[in-house]
């Protein structure tokens, strides 16, 4: 996530707090310094909305976001999904189940 900070610019303290913000949300404090090849598939979908929304989109488009996810995930990202649409963030998403 260090790594897509950088990419949308964000540098030293504030891409270490918007890390740590994405750590704290999706609950991954426990896997942070695990590599990704070992995550479960929930674990890397987690990962994946994570650095999505690291940056603060204004727009947010993704594909059947509940796949392979365990249900204290899925509860997770709905629960996320809802709170970004009521922020404002415009979610444009093919099938949530």
């Amino acid at each position: 996530m260090s790594l897509v900070a950088g990419l949308h610019g964000f540098e030293g303290r504030a891409a270490a707090d918007r890390v740590a913000r994405e750590i704290g949300r999706f609950e991954l404090q426990d896997f942070v310094d695990d590599l990704a090849e070992s995550y479960s598939h929930g674990m890397k979908q987690r990962v994946v909305f994570a650095a999505a929304l690291l940056h603060e989109p204004a727009v947010l488009v993704i594909d059947e976001p509940m796949v392979g996810l365990d249900p204290r995930s899925v509860k997770i990202v709905k629960d996320l999904l809802q709170a970004e649409a009521r922020r404002g963030v415009t979610i444009l998403c093919r099938r949530i189940r």
